[in-house]
């Protein structure tokens, strides 16, 4: 959209384009659209606004822009797949009755379910056993990715970024000593 570069329209709609040619190249096309609040046709014609709101209101352009900092290419599309996989997760976890009281359910009790499939997975580390409802996978790969579904599921249900934090962490981590200075 040609809006006004403002604090919070930070760039013209030509830097938009080139930004979305870089990244994505000839896979997709940019149009500009006039700053029109809604388009009717049919009977009636005429423009109208109306605020749509989504599950997702509380993103941020600023905090975007702030993640773009600190966040390399390849961990924009890890960021963007990651949270596909976890919107799907939390769409099976609520209707399978994990989220009873919507985000509200208290969150240790989420916790303790990862912890309990930590120890499943540990006791699956011990015996290196095959699952025994996923065929072709051992029993470890298969409770640490429901340990780490419960984590995506936490995330996208309480709002909490954790993705983004395990990318900042890796960041800060490269500046820890050896063992991050623990004997081990």
């Amino acid at each position: 959209m040609d809006t006004v570069k403002d604090a919070n329209n930070p760039y013209t709609v030509t830097e938009r384009q080139e930004m979305f040619q870089r990244a994505y190249g000839d896979r997709i096309k940019v149009i500009v659209i006039p700053a029109v609040g809604e388009v009717c046709y049919g009977r009636n014609v005429g423009y109208g606004l109306r605020r749509i709101t989504h599950e997702r209101e509380g993103i941020s352009g600023t905090a975007i822009r702030a993640l773009d900092e600190c966040v390399e290419d390849e961990d924009k599309e890890f960021l963007s797949a990651y949270k596909s996989v976890a919107d799907r997760i939390h769409a099976i976890s609520l209707p399978q009755g994990f989220w009873p009281h919507g985000s509200k359910t208290d969150i240790s009790y989420k916790l303790m379910h990862a912890v309990s499939e930590l120890a499943e997975a540990w006791e699956c580390a011990r015996t290196e056993e095959p699952d025994k409802n996923i065929a072709n996978m051992q029993g470890l790969e298969v409770q640490l990715a429901d340990v780490l579904g419960i984590l995506m599921d936490i995330e996208v249900a309480t709002g909490l970024r954790v993705s983004e934090a395990l990318l900042r962490k890796m960041e800060f981590n490269k500046t820890r000593p050896y063992l991050h200075g623990k004997k081990f």
